[in-house]
């Protein structure tokens, strides 16, 4: 299972934004999930730039298998960029 490094990224993820937050930076926030059950790439957060509604999607994500549309995560996320 994928999940334990999953986990890592999640948190490593949320400690860096918090960090950020902490220093005065606000960013925005975009998250597109990479392999979903759906068998595309989902963009969950477009710009989101409360902290807390970014931490908690985090804490959801999930790993659920399925298939990983490397290639179109990409294309989405510099075209939403």
């Amino acid at each position: 299972s994928m999940q334990s490094s999953i986990n890592g990224v999640k948190s490593g993820l949320t400690q860096f934004a918090s960090d950020l937050r902490n220093k005065g930076v606000f960013p925005a926030y975009s998250v597109i999930l990479f392999g979903s059950y759906d068998n595309q790439a989902i963009l969950r957060l477009n710009a989101e730039q409360d902290f807390g509604a970014f931490k908690q999607f985090m804490d959801s994500v999930k790993v659920s298998g399925g298939w990983e549309p490397s290639l179109e995560t990409i294309r989405r996320a510099t075209n939403t960029a």
